[in-house]
């Protein structure tokens, strides 16, 4: 997986019930396959994930 991957659940939903990503749910997974960041439910955590997930990204991964 590349540093700027994004993943998208497939057909069967197996993301969104393993996750319960519905309808909206925002994570980012470290290089070591560890949950860095995990929002809460949407559509109230999606604003709070973004911004959790700019927190951890700017703390986290070096500009090139």
């Amino acid at each position: 997986m590349a540093l700027w991957d994004t993943l998208v659940d497939t057909m069967d939903n197996a993301v969104n019930y393993k996750y319960s990503a519905w309808p909206d749910r925002i994570y980012v997974v470290d290089a070591k396959g560890r949950i860095a960041v995990q929002a809460a439910h949407g559509p109230r955590g999606f604003k709070p994930g973004v911004e959790a997930t700019a927190a951890w990204l700017a703390e986290n991964v070096a500009e090139k």
